[in-house]
């Protein structure tokens, strides 16, 4: 369990090294889109407690993803360069995609064994984790859950 929890603590520092964008609501909203159930919190990617700058396992896989990209600098340039409109616009033709192509990418990927631990989660996607609400701060909300259902019963929402 420690390996588990070691890897999802990595992962989310992984995240909070891409800097204050990657830790933006939009980086939320689109695991949540992914997730329609599931409420997720800044502690999915960051330590709590922490500069948000510290990721835990989950955050440090999306940096990994998403350094390359440098978005955070592009996302501050943007504002600085043409204002709220500019970074606005940036969020919804850059960083939006970025983070919903990681998140795919991620959903696939398998928890590694590591020589000499014991972990029940090696070898599981972290979708299948996501899902299992093994990943800290991603968890289901009923009130979600419900609403849901409720769409779903008046033929507004696809099961």
């Amino acid at each position: 369990m420690s390996r588990c929890r070691n890897l999802l603590l990595t992962t989310c520092a992984f995240v909070l090294a891409c800097g204050t964008a990657q830790a933006h609501t939009l980086f939320k909203k689109s695991v949540e889109k992914a997730y329609p159930t599931m409420k997720v919190s800044c502690n999915a990617c960051h330590v709590k407690g922490e500069s948000k700058e510290v990721r835990n396992e989950f955050g440090e896989l999306f940096y990994k993803e998403l350094k390359d990209e440098k978005v955070t600098e592009s996302w501050k340039a943007a504002k600085a360069d043409g204002g709220k409109t500019a970074q606005k616009e940036y969020e919804k033709e850059t960083m939006i995609p970025l983070f919903e192509k990681a998140l795919k990418k991620l959903q696939k990927e398998k928890v590694p064994e590591v020589e000499g631990e014991e972990n029940p989660d090696a070898g599981k996607t972290y979708d299948e984790l996501i899902k299992a609400e093994k990943i800290a701060d991603i968890k289901i909300d009923q009130r979600k859950v419900e609403k849901l259902k409720a769409a779903e019963a008046e033929g507004e929402v696809e099961k």
